[in-house]
């Protein structure tokens, strides 16, 4: 029997939501998880609706930009997260001192 992409993503919902059921210990938390996953439905019922009208060259033209520009901040802060534990020290230098 062949697993759909469909079948995990709802498995590995049903596994997240299960366990922080158990390690919550709050009764308060399963409606919060309904309303949820009945808005997730919804907005995927609203994408799926609206996908037959969707120019598919706009709609990857402009989700790549957006993966372009949070790419490159994931690199900016990389690299400044190793700048500042000293692994990577190229630029740390002062570049101008007014002092």
């Amino acid at each position: 029997m062949r697993e759909t992409t469909n079948d995990r993503e709802g498995l590995e919902t049903a596994l997240f939501l299960s366990a922080v059921f158990i390690t919550a210990r709050d009764d308060n938390m399963l409606p919060g998880a309904a309303l949820g996953l009945a808005i997730s439905a919804g907005i995927a019922y609203l994408i799926f609706r609206s996908a037959i009208r969707l120019n598919l060259r706009t709609f990857f033209l402009v989700t790549g930009s957006f993966l372009i520009v949070i790419a490159a901040g994931l690199v900016g802060h990389s690299v400044m997260a190793l700048q500042e534990l000293g692994w990577l020290p190229i630029g740390t230098a002062t570049a101008w001192d007014l002092g």
